[in-house]
């Protein structure tokens, strides 16, 4: 099992450091898309989930690890 905490931090050190940015051409870095930017966080934490994760793939990887869709009615 991964660790989320860890995934968070790695989040908000790139979010805080200016050698990276928002890219989608260079997605996998130094800069991120939104995909990108999460697969690899995860990645990083232990889950398995891919760092060249997008849109389309990345819901199912996220429920094959545990992570649940929550609505604005749970």
């Amino acid at each position: 099992m991964g660790d989320i905490k860890k995934a968070l931090k790695f989040m908000v050190d790139t979010a805080n450091d200016n050698t990276h940015g928002y890219d989608k051409a260079k997605r996998n870095s130094p800069d991120y898309d939104c995909s990108s930017l999460l697969g690899t966080a995860l990645n990083k934490a232990g889950f398995n989930v891919s760092k060249f994760s997008w849109t389309g793939n990345l819901y199912q990887q996220l429920v094959n690890e545990g992570f649940k869709l929550v609505g604005v009615n749970d």
